[in-house]
């Protein structure tokens, strides 16, 4: 998904973390303001995660997840890493929008 600008592992560690560059933890997600958010992820191998330190479990597909966030500012947009934990949350999304489309 965004395998323009991340080329894997190392260029994903390389992003700021979204709670160090947004300083959420502080301001509150009200600070960011609607519509400048942008999630996905960067799917990587189980060689990289290896090599990384990274215990990941599989997608369905084999490959390995590494979500990431797009902020988009006004005259910039910023790339940000994720927490691990928020490595589902974007193909749940994508599988809702899927079936609505099917359905609809």
């Amino acid at each position: 998904m965004f395998t323009a600008f991340l080329n894997g592992i190392a260029d994903w560690l390389a992003l700021p973390s979204f709670e160090d560059y947004t300083g959420i933890y502080n301001k509150g997600f009200e600070s960011i303001p609607s519509g400048s958010l942008e999630i996905g992820f960067c799917t990587v191998t189980k060689d990289e995660c290896d090599c990384a330190g990274l215990r990941l479990i599989p997608f369905p597909t084999g490959r390995y997840l590494l979500p990431v966030v797009l902020i988009k500012g006004k005259d910039s947009v910023q790339a940000c890493r994720l927490p691990l934990d928020f490595k589902h949350w974007p193909v749940s999304v994508l599988g809702v929008c899927e079936k609505k489309k099917s359905s609809g």
